[in-house]
């Protein structure tokens, strides 16, 4: 190579083997989520905005209804069709 055009072969892999590592991280830190049923036992639990008790409460699920769960965080779980989140906590739901 000449003087006016680097060599960029070493540069391009150090960039390429860090894009790797940074897919394999994120592979690794991300799990997969599988939908699952909960059942309400409580007589009634507050649907909220957002994963947190301090959240507006957008609706209200009964005792004995069934509701999808897609995600989860902090101990809540996120309704299907953005309907919002609900508590987890094993005195007002049952895993199904």
């Amino acid at each position: 190579m000449s003087k006016n055009h680097p060599d960029n072969s070493k540069w391009q892999r150090e960039a390429i083997e860090e894009s790797v590592q940074n897919e394999m991280e994120t592979t690794l830190t991300k799990k997969e989520f599988t939908p699952y049923n909960v059942k309400v036992l409580a007589p009634y639990l507050n649907v909220r905005k957002g994963p947190n008790k301090s959240e507006t409460a957008v609706s209200v699920i009964k005792r004995g209804e069934v509701r999808k769960i897609i995600d989860e965080k902090f101990g809540w779980g996120k309704l299907s069709f953005g309907a919002g989140w609900i508590s987890l906590n094993a005195d007002l739901v049952k895993k199904l």
